[in-house]
């Protein structure tokens, strides 16, 4: 009974650590940038003077709105944006790929509005219209919920993203304070900044290998305490060799 239960709990840890690092993995891979987010959306004029001032910026936000698909039409959660999309959603899609940067006429949609739109999540090449619009589905993500990517310049934007380099984890708040204001954009209600969050995320994911390493570390050496020293002192190597190659 008592080696079931220790197996069970094996498992159950080994579960919790790969979710855990495939979570964390997702959201780094969204933390190329520093994310600026207002309550009201910004004016038109002050948007596209700061593109103007720095292209590298990605405006984004989000709205409802009906879809059409030749006959079909779905109720779709739209994150519209100008930019690089993948500052803004997560770059992997399970077909094809998220729109270029300065790509106009593309788009990206969920596997449920795919399949409400189309009736499958073999959507990449097919069209669909906001209004008069039409864009062409250029990837499709995972997602349980109506969701479509959308290149929109006459949008009203609640956050902008700031591409992050080299520079930017010597001193972050003075950096992104810096591009903002470069940028001519308002003081932002909230600054979020998901690499802090990817760091954290990341450590919580390795708490329960860390915690299943522990235990079998004292077990261990409470097996061979008692053995002769030679061999405890292999056993201490091997346990300091495995925490620095950790």
């Amino acid at each position: 009974m008592r080696r079931l239960i220790t197996a069970l709990l094996a498992l159950a840890l080994s579960l919790l650590t790969i979710t855990g690092m495939k979570n964390a993995d997702a959201l780094a891979r969204q933390s190329t940038s520093i994310s600026l987010r207002w309550q009201q959306a910004l004016a038109d004029e002050t948007a596209a003077e700061a593109r103007k001032k720095q292209p590298g910026l990605t405006l984004w936000g989000q709205t409802e709105d009906i879809l059409t698909a030749g006959w079909r039409q779905a109720q779709a959660t739209l994150i519209t944006y100008q930019g690089d999309p993948a500052l803004v959603w997560d770059p992997v899609c399970q077909t094809g790929a998220l729109p270029a940067p300065l790509d106009e006429t593309g788009c990206a949609v969920s596997a449920a509005l795919a399949w409400a739109l189309f009736g499958s999540e073999d959507a990449v090449g097919l069209t669909l219209s906001r209004g008069e619009t039409v864009y062409t589905v250029r990837g499709v993500f995972p997602g349980e919920d109506c969701l479509a990517l959308l290149p929109d310049p006459t949008a009203s934007y609640t956050a902008v993203e700031l591409p992050t380099d080299g520079e930017t984890w010597q001193d972050p708040a003075a950096w992104a304070e810096e591009q903002r204001q470069q940028a001519g954009l308002p003081a932002p209600d909230w600054t979020l900044w998901p690499a802090a969050a990817a760091f954290l995320a990341r450590l919580l994911a390795w708490l329960p290998l860390l915690f299943a390493a522990g235990v079998l570390a004292a077990a261990l050496w409470r097996a061979v305490r008692r053995q002769a020293l030679w061999r405890r002192d292999a056993v201490g190597f091997a346990l300091l060799l495995a925490a620095a190659l950790a």
